[in-house]
Parts: structure tokens; sequence; C-alpha cells
């Protein structure tokens, strides 16, 4: 899921199911807000629980954008190029085991995009600091978990 203009969350699910994919949403997301989806039927249920409305981009339809309105799902597809052209291009292959851990290098690379080099790198640093994760380690126990964006801004902040 992303928020439009600002950032991205991942979550690996073991199955698709509307309770799954409802439970995700409503953890990451402020249902005070308006979600706009493609016309998924899963989403349906979990669209009634935003006070702002569910929109529904009819991509069936060859619906992208609705014309004269802010409706489109640009902004995930964007995320997913962006996951595609990483997997076709650099890495190839992903297995399911080690999805959790692209996911998050590609959550860490959508939401730090805005950076510079320098302080993508930075950045980077700050959250090991005080680590200590062995290659045997990060392979029979994946996924480590991504830092919440908040922890993101204060390391940034405490330079």
């Amino acid at each position: 899921m992303v928020e439009r203009g600002g950032d991205v969350r991942f979550q690996m699910l073991e199955r698709i199911t509307a309770e799954n994919l409802g439970k995700f949403i409503a953890e990451n997301a402020d249902l005070s807000c308006r979600v706009i989806t493609d016309d998924l039927n899963l989403y349906r249920k979990v669209g009634r629980k935003f006070e702002g409305g569910h929109e529904v981009v009819t991509h069936s339809a060859g619906e992208y954008v609705r014309p004269g309105a802010d409706m489109h799902s640009n902004s995930i597809e964007g995320v997913f190029s962006l996951i595609r052209r990483g997997v076709m291009g650099t890495f190839h292959s992903v297995s399911r085991k080690h999805l959790p851990n692209y996911l998050n290098e590609f959550q860490f690379r959508w939401n730090t995009r805005k950076m510079d080099d320098g302080q993508r790198v930075s950045l980077a640093i700050k959250q090991i600091d005080g680590e200590r994760l062995e290659y045997r380690e990060s392979v029979e126990n994946p996924p480590y978990l991504p830092k919440p964006q908040a922890q993101m801004e204060a390391l940034l902040n405490n330079e």
C-alpha cells in the first residue's frame, strides 16, 4: 500500500484473502482517509471501513485514470514497476523465503527516494548502529523488520 505522495508499506502474505488484506490495511492506514483501489473483489469489504470512502478504478474495463478527478492507482503502479525492474533486471529471481527482505529493500528505496545519496547512506548506517547480523542468522530467520518511518525520521534528525 502507498500513501499518495508519501511512503509505501509492504507485507508478504501467505495467502491473499479479504481477511488478511483487510487486517494489513487496517493496521497501516488511517481509517478516516479515502482509499483508492483497483476492482479486485477482496478490497470491497475492507473499503467499507474507511470514513473517507472507497473509490475503485476499474482496470477490468480499461479504466486506469478517471477523467476530471484525482482517481487513479498510478502511485502503487509506480511502486510495482520499481519492484519488477529490480527483480527482472538485477536479482533475476526471488525466493519465497527471502521475499520479505527484498520487500524491505524496495520499501527503503521508495521511502527514501527524495533524499540524496549521502542522506540515504547515512540513514542506512544509522539504522544498523549497534546491530550485528551474521549471514547465517539472516538466512535462517528472515526477515528482519524495517524500522517504522517515525524511527527513520528520528535517526535522520539526530545527525
